[in-house]
This record gives structure tokens, sequence and C-alpha cells, in this order.
């Protein structure tokens, strides 16, 4: 008998009594169509006044453009020089090949090329009103990327990628419409600071065009909220400026192209995210009015897009021809999928609840079989038969006004072969199955893939458990209607997708000191562990098709390294961290394939007090790695290892141990990204990557991995705290 079946035998009566009572939901509802979102954004821009973004709404909108301009031009021919002017002659909306201008095309083989294939409005979380337009295009035959950024500004405007979802960890590219500036140099950055000082005469600035005007930077940021640094020196400044303007109704564009991969370790590339499995990139933007760059107060905004075209995408076309892209907002992509593959989505959310006076407090609320019957997802069919479904994606409903006081949720399922009674939720056979922390908020699985729901092996009851922060002791705040949609289908799958979690997840060290300074904590999970998770599996192995990456806000470096036969075959990591964006790292990479042997090494570096511990609330800290894999393992204990006691009572081939050890400076965490390694290699990335590639694991190809032939994962996967949540209960 395993350890959750002991502790749950005794406990499961406590268990349940805390588990609310089922609340307020949907029924099983058609999928909302991208045009209902793509509706809605139009709506917010014409009565924003922002007509000129209008074309931003939707991914095929010629006639939309062509409708604007012939409005616009018969009332005001002053618009000549305007934004959608530009827009027209750079993307060939509304005006055919023909409306091509020289600075933005180029001709190959007698026809028109357009560079910007992709295009977002990003509006400011002060004023939905403001904001950015932002257009792309991949050049794969070149390995080059082009962006725009168009905003109502003089002064300056910055875009950015970055590991964390802000500022820190980010590689920037700046346009300041005068040619000298101000920068903080490598040489003066003090850990969570900056200075600025005044450039010296040779700043490098690039330009090709002798009609633009003002400089473009490559620069970067690592540890702190500032001014980025620029790249050190004129062969480490990779981005060309392409042509800038400022525009009769007010906006400021410049336009700008790089390699996707520059081989600069103070870079980010961008890889090839249009494949299965591949995450999306994190983007941030900022703008002013002064003539070069400085704080930026509530001119900025963050998203996440899909740089890479579909495969069915032909980069370089025009809207109109039947060969432009789907929608580039990466939502847009997901209601796309969600239309397509499911039949349906059933809310399970919260209703008439307030959150407590308390620092850290976990709720545990229960959907039952017969919740989830009744809701009208059919896991029972009217004969009585239990029916098997598939769960192909899911978003979390979070109401702005929850934002500040939700932590995370996670939702655990219960498997249908021990979860008998249809009127509970039973933990004794819980596996985490998805969740959500800021700024990670929808998700799909690829094609021909899901996670089981009802039949003998499937989930056929859930357990959503919020984790709520209200640091500042807040009264009176409501979260009701936050929760998830699940979307679902009743057409077999060939892949069930199961999930690992391994460092610390239980939080065995709870309690325990983190280390005054910088520290480094490293998790190991024997082989002995892979062995008995994966012995049931074909041949032993099974193959990962998404990682993320787990710790709290004294976090800022994590690496999650998988070995075999003593050398390291896989490693994933976030060379910086900031809890404040997103408490989980999707990392991006391709499958890779897991066997019995295997061991894993999770290490995670931290900057901390001498009163600072590990522990469950947000202001303490774990250290974990989660991953999603196929074919699942029916055992309900295949699913975890970790430093718990428990662990290394009743399943001692799981158990990791601990080591840690006390680092010098931040020099100590061996970054990539930010060093100055030589030029050539690969950039600041999350694993090892080749030019436009994902990370190349070094062994054989994963199994069936190439057997997906469609739908791009955007992981927002858990950051669960534990499978036995029984243990928060009793804290």
């Amino acid at each position: 008998m395993g350890i959750i079946t002991l502790l749950l035998v005794v406990l499961a009566p406590v268990v349940l009594l805390s588990l609310p009572a089922p609340v307020h939901h949907a029924a099983a509802t058609p999928v909302v169509a991208v045009e209902d979102n793509q509706k809605q954004i139009e709506t917010l821009l014409i009565s924003c006044d922002l007509t000129s973004f209008l074309p931003m709404a939707s991914a095929t909108s010629s006639e939309m453009y062509t409708n604007i301009l012939n409005t616009i031009d018969s009332s005001n021919s002053t618009t000549t020089d305007g934004y959608l002017k530009w827009l027209t002659s750079a993307t060939g909306i509304g005006s055919g090949a023909e409306g091509a201008s020289s600075s933005s095309s180029a001709s190959k083989n007698n026809e028109t090329k357009y560079y910007y294939h992709g295009k977002i409005y990003l509006p400011t979380r002060a004023d939905s009103c403001y904001g950015m337009a932002f257009h792309w295009g991949v050049d794969k035959e070149r390995s080059t990327i082009r962006i725009a950024v168009a905003v109502k500004a003089q002064g300056w405007a910055a875009f950015g990628t970055s590991l964390t979802g802000g500022m820190v960890g980010s590689d920037i590219v700046y346009f300041e419409s005068s040619s000298t500036t101000s920068t903080a140099s490598s040489t003066n950055i003090i850990e969570g600071t900056f200075v600025m000082e005044p450039s010296s005469s040779n700043e490098t600035s690039t330009t090709s065009s002798s009609s633009s005007f003002g400089s473009i930077h490559d620069a970067h940021v690592l540890d702190y909220n500032g001014r980025p640094m620029l790249d050190d020196g004129a062969e480490r400044q990779d981005w060309t400026l392409m042509g800038s303007q400022k525009t009769h109704d007010g906006y400021l564009i410049f336009e700008a192209e790089r390699a996707l991969d520059t081989g600069d370790s103070q870079d980010l590339p961008i890889v090839d995210d249009s494949i299965p499995f591949v995450s999306h990139h994190k983007i941030i933007g900022a703008w002013g009015d002064s003539p070069t760059i400085f704080y930026h107060g509530n001119n900025r905004v963050q998203s996440s897009i899909q740089f890479f075209p579909n495969n069915e995408q032909v980069t370089g076309t025009p809207p109109g021809t039947g060969q432009e892209e789907r929608s580039d907002n990466v939502y847009n992509v997901f209601l796309s999928e969600m239309n397509r593959r499911s039949e349906g989505y059933v809310d399970l959310i919260l209703d008439s609840y307030n959150v407590l006076l308390q620092r850290t407090r976990y709720e545990n609320v229960c959907f039952s079989q017969a919740n989830l019957t009744d809701f009208g997802l059919p896991l029972v069919t009217e004969d009585g038969i239990n029916s098997k479904l598939y769960l192909v994606g899911y978003e979390f409903l979070i109401p702005t006004m929850c934002t500040k006081y939700l932590h995370h949720i996670v939702v655990y399922g219960m498997t249908a072969a021990f979860n008998t009674n249809p009127n509970k939720c039973s933990f004794i056979s819980s596996n985490p199955a998805f969740g959500w922390t800021p700024g990670e908020d929808f998700a799909y699985f690829p094609d021909n893939s899901g996670i089981a729901l009802g039949g003998t092996s499937g989930f056929n009851a859930f357990i959503s458990q919020y984790h709520f922060d209200n640091k500042d002791m807040d009264a009176g705040v409501s979260c009701d209607g936050s929760g998830v949609r699940m979307y679902f289908t009743t057409q077999p799958q060939e892949h069930e997708i199961g999930t690992v979690q391994i460092g610390d997840p239980l939080v065995g060290l709870k309690g325990m000191k983190i280390g005054k300074g910088f520290t480094e904590h490293t998790f190991d999970c024997p082989s002995t562990c892979s062995d008995y998770m994966f012995s049931g599996a074909p041949g032993g192995k099974v193959t990962v098709i998404g990682e993320t990456l787990h710790m709290h806000s004294l976090g800022k470096k994590i690496v999650n390294q998988v070995v075999r036969n003593g050398r390291v075959i896989h490693e994933a990591k976030s060379d910086f961290w900031d809890f404040a964006q997103t408490g989980l790292k999707a990392v991006q990479q391709r499958p890779y394939t897991l066997q019995t042997g295997d061991q894993f090494l999770t290490t995670c570096f931290y900057k901390a007090s001498d009163t600072d511990v590990f522990g469950f609330g947000s202001h303490e800290e774990m250290c974990m790695a989660f991953l999603f894999y196929f074919p699942r393992q029916d055992s309900i204990l295949a699913s975890t290892c970790g430093t718990n006691p428990d662990l290394k009572y009743y399943i001692p081939k799981c158990f990791a141990s601990h080591n840690s050890k006390a680092l010098d400076s931040v020099d100590d965490l061996g970054r990539t990204f930010g060093s100055l390694l030589p030029l050539g290699g690969t950039g600041g990335t999350t694993g090892p990557v080749t030019p436009t590639q994902t990370p190349v694991i070094d062994e054989e190809t994963p199994t069936a991995a190439s057997s997906y032939d469609g739908g791009r994962i955007m992981w927002c996967i858990i950051n669960a705290v534990s499978i036995l949540v029984i243990f928060l209960l009793l804290l």
C-alpha cells in the first residue's frame, strides 16, 4: 500500500470536509469563435478612436484596410504620410502588390515580397486606448527577422524579447530620435540597480537608410528594472535600422532587422515556434516623448506571440491571396484550435467567495463526477455507461480585481478507477493535471493528444486548489468567477498525456533556511526512480513534450538536467528569474526521450537573507520542475520524486537527495545570457540551441515525436505545490 493510500485512509474525512460544496458553473457550451474575439478588439479600437489600428484585430483584413483607406483618403488628403499609409505599403494590404514601397519591400524574380506577415496591437495596462502596434516577418531563407514598431510618441520606442516576461533577463532593441544618448555600461551595473552615465563618443548606432533619422541600439537587461545596457562593442550591435519616420497623425515608426540567432551571448535567439511543442515568445515594449530613452511610466506593454508563420502560411505573401497567416495573437490561435478540435467546454469556477484576511490561504473545491455530468460533460451515457473523453485545452478565468491575490491555481484530477463514488472527490487517486500562475492563462495540446477523462483510467472528478496571498490584508475582495474553462472532445486521441514532478515538489525542506547571500541548491533524483516510473512503458521509454520550472521571488536561476550513464543528455534552464512576472518558466525545446535508468538533477540558485526559508507560502521558497509526457503511466505513484521523508520510507526509489553550497557573488551563477562569450556560438538561450532551431538533445530521435502534424503547445503548465495536498491541511 503506497503513501497516498496509507495517509488518506486515515485522513480522507478531514480532506473531504475541507472541500467547499460545488459552485456555480456553465454548462457544456460551444466554443467561442475567433471572429467574436476579433469583434471585441475592433469595438475597443473604434471606441478608443484608434481606427488606424483596426487591422490589428483581424488576420485577414484586406477589405477592412481598403474600406478605411477609402474613407480616410476621401475626407482628408493629409493622411498621405500617416501610419495607415505606411502600413499598406509595408504589408501590401488594401493596395495590392503595386502598393509596396521600395523602403518596405524587396523584389525577387519580378515579384514583390512583403516583410511583415505578423501583427498585433498591444494596449497598456493603465489605458487600453493607448498602446503599441507591432509588426514582424521571418525570412527563413536568410535566417533573419524584420520588425516594425509604431507608437503615438515623438522621442523613442523600444521592443524586446524576455526570458521572464518582463524587463529582467530581456534582449532589447531601442530607437532614439536623437543621435546622442546616455547609457549604462556593463561596468557600472550593481546587483538589482543601475547607474546612468554619459555615453562615450564612439557609441555605436546602425542605419541603412539615408532618409531615416535617429539611431538604433542593441541592448539587454540583467537583474534589475531600469535602463537597458548596450551590448558590448560595435561587433555586438546586431540590429540594422531599415527605416524610421514621424507621421502626420502623430506616430513614431521604426523598422529594423537582425539574424534569428546572432551567435551573441548578449542576445536571445528567435526560435521556430510554429512547430509542435515549442512555446511562444514573451515580448515587451515601451516608448516616450524624450529624444533619448528614459523612464517609460505607464507607456509599456507585454504579451506573448508566435514569431514563425505556421506551416500553411507563406512568408512574404500579401493578405487577400488565401495564403496569409492565421492570427498571430496567441489567444486567437488558441481559440482557433479549440474551435477546430473541441466539441464544447465546461467552467469550474468560484461563486460568492471573498478573500480572507490571511497572508496564505489554500481553498480546495471539489467537482465530482456527478457535478461534471450536471454541468454537461458527457462522462456517463444515458444507458449509464462510463464514456471516455479527452481534454484538449483549457483557459483560466481570472477577474482583474482578483489577480493581486491569487498566487496560483492547481487543478488535480481524480482517476476513475479509484475515485468510485460519483458524489465525492478523493485525493487517493489524485494527480496534478494543469494549473495557472500570473501570465500563463491558456494552453492546448498538440493534435491527436490530450488528457483522458472518464472511462476506466481517465479523470472523472477534479479538485481546484486556490492559493490566495493577501499580503496587504485587504478586506472585501471578491474572486467570484475565478477558475478554469476546460475544452473537451469525444474523439479518440492517440496519445494520453501524464505528468511528472521532480526537484522538491512536496517541499520536504519546509522550514529549512536557504542561506544568506547567493546559494546553490541541487536535488538529485536517482536513476531508480525512472526505473520505477517508466518500467511499464514500451521499451521503458516515454516522450517528454513539455517542461516547466518553478521558484519563488528569491530565485535567480534554475536548471533541470537529465543524466544518462554519467552524461548530461538534456538541459532545461532559465538564466534569469522574475517571480513578479511569472511563476513558471516554460522551456522552448523539442520533445525528448526519457527512459529507465535516467537521473534528474534540479538546481536552483537564490539570493536570500539569513532568515529566509523554504516553504509553501509565496514569501517562502520552492524548487521544482514539471514534465508532461506520453504515454501516461497508470500508477498514481509514478509521478513524484522529492525530498519528503515519507517518500523515503514508502517509495525509497524516488527519494531525492539534497545538497547546497554558498556562492561568492552573482558571477558564480554561471549565466550564459548577458555574458561575454566568444561570438559565433549560440545566444542567451534556455538550452543548447542551433540557429533557428529549438534545443537539440544528444541522443536518438524522440519516439513518435514526428507523428504529430500540427498544433503548437502554448504551455502554461503548473506550479503545483504537492500531489499530497493534505500536507497543506496539516500546517
